[in-house]
């Protein structure tokens, strides 16, 4: 779920904000606690908001609705398959490369903006290739036990080292 919350924000915004929110909702049945509570969900998509987690509200709606999804259809068990992860409502090719590579320590590569920028920068890819080309890049040059810490190692670094300016 903090992965979905992380889109598009800082991961310090995201922390910040799961920190409080999962002390809260600890398990996948207590969120859904949150389930037609509109009011409690205005709270929560407000607290977001102030620390700067984008897109909050649409993120509040699809992480019930995974949770909910996870729950019925897979028996809280976080599935460890694309095709099911990406029919959840609010889960990409980002997000279930990252679910796969975290949680089921699978040989999937998470690529954020983090990732393709020092990609970029030491050459291994091109601006023009698409997340699948570099993933493919990736995937036929390391061994396929680092692939997933390969991926969490460049966003560390493309946050705490390596940023926007190189």
């Amino acid at each position: 779920m903090a992965t979905m919350l992380v889109c598009n924000t800082h991961e310090t915004a995201m922390l910040a904000f799961t920190d409080k929110f999962f002390k809260v909702y600890p398990t996948p049945k207590a969120l859904l606690a949150l389930e037609g509570d509109e009011e409690t969900q205005d709270a929560w998509i407000k607290h977001a908001t102030k620390m700067d987690l984008r897109h909050a509200g649409k993120k509040m709606v699809n992480t019930i609705k995974a949770t909910k999804t996870i729950l019925e259809r897979f028996g809280g068990e976080i599935p460890n398959d694309r095709r099911a992860l990406q029919a959840m409502r609010g889960v990409g090719r980002h997000v279930a490369s990252v679910t796969m590579a975290w949680v089921h320590e699978s040989p999937e590569f998470g690529i954020d903006t983090h990732v393709s920028r020092i990609l970029q920068r030491f050459g291994y890819v091109s601006k023009d290739m698409d997340e699948l080309q570099v993933e493919q890049v990736i995937k036929q040059t390391l061994p396929e036990q680092q692939i997933g810490a390969f991926s969490r190692a460049f966003v560390d670094h493309g946050q705490q080292i390596c940023g926007f300016t190189p």
